[in-house]
């Protein structure tokens, strides 16, 4: 099924312009070898820098942001090369690029300490916890609370609270624009802190009583490790609660429903933002945009185990069904 587009702000004509553009020029870069030169003038070159190319996501997000570039590119692998190696800060240094686009938090980080270019980035954890610069510009890797809250609603009618454990630390203003969003969706958020990965198993036997299902959000306090994950599917499958997930990895432990960014739309969305660095930084509304792009997963069979009335007439809004 096609990505869901949550917003529409994308101009579909103006990337085929550029598609159209770029598959021109390689058409005759071979036998003009100066046409890259030429871009490169116009545009100005991109350094990419990514925190591990053998990731898929990230490999992902920076074959969608090639593909929807004309720009002249320099591509540097944190995980081969070494972040803090001397090499790749020479690299940086001779690279003559006017913008890096930094793809997960290492890249990220490292071009917010190093880098004296603007940066675009992308694939980074919860961005309001890193060092945001005057020049930084990017695409946060996490939906808008109130987009997955609009699809439990649309697809579970009859659900009317839902559960989240969270840190303080890293969710504490995700949770209180989340709680406000409920609200606009008639769902009653219920969040129960953690301040240690060790408080879970507790915190878990409180909420659960409370609620009709458990929302499980990108939180490096309530997901330590991967012991910790499988323990909080297991109990809540005990108690009969289904859990719905912000990755599709969680659906091999059990999760009824994952909504997740989409990762290509992200790369498209970077590259349009890196342009407009490049043109004219003056008129970028919003530094950080929400994803636009998202992809739903159901899992059928799991939900058949739950209480949770479905609206099969929700379906076509779901990518992927599993039975």
């Amino acid at each position: 099924m096609e990505t869901t587009r949550i917003k529409a702000w994308i101009d579909c004509s103006t990337l085929a312009r550029r598609a159209a553009a770029a598959i021109a020029l390689l058409s005759l870069a071979w036998l003009a070898p100066g046409i890259p030169a030429a871009i490169a003038d116009d545009g100005g070159k991109i350094l990419i820098l990514n925190s591990s190319a053998s990731v898929k996501k990230y490999a992902t997000v920076e074959e969608a942001f090639l593909s929807n570039l004309t720009n002249p590119t320099e591509r540097v692998d944190m995980a081969s090369q070494g972040a803090a190696s001397d090499a790749l800060r020479e690299n940086l240094k001779n690279s003559g690029a006017a913008l890096i686009y930094a793809i997960g938090s290492n890249a990220y980080q490292w071009a917010a300490h190093y880098a004296e270019q603007p940066i675009v980035f992308s694939s980074v954890i919860n961005w309001r916890r890193q060092p945001l610069r005057e020049d930084s510009y990017g695409v946060a890797n996490e939906l808008p609370s109130g987009v997955p809250l609009s699809m439990f609603r649309y697809l579970f009618p009859d659900i009317k609270t839902v559960g989240v454990l969270y840190s303080e630390k890293f969710n504490s203003e995700w949770l209180a624009e989340a709680t406000a969003a409920a609200g606009d969706v008639h769902i009653e958020l219920i969040g129960e802190k953690v301040a240690a990965s060790a408080e879970v198993p507790e915190a878990l036997a409180k909420l659960l009583p409370r609620v009709d299902a458990v929302w499980l959000i990108s939180d490096p306090v309530v997901l330590a490790n991967e012991k910790s994950a499988i323990e909080l599917f297991r109990v809540s499958d005990a108690k009969m609660k289904p859990v719905f997930a912000y990755d599709d990895v969680y659906v091999d432990l059990g999760a009824v429903l994952t909504i997740t960014a989409d990762i290509p739309t992200m790369g498209v969305q970077a590259a349009k933002l890196a342009e407009d660095v490049l043109s004219d930084r003056e008129q970028i509304a919003d530094r950080v945009e929400s994803p636009a792009g998202s992809h739903i997963t159901l899992n059928v069979g799991r939900l058949q185990r739950y209480r949770l009335n479905l609206n099969r007439q929700a379906l076509g809004s779901v990518n992927r069904v599993i039975e």
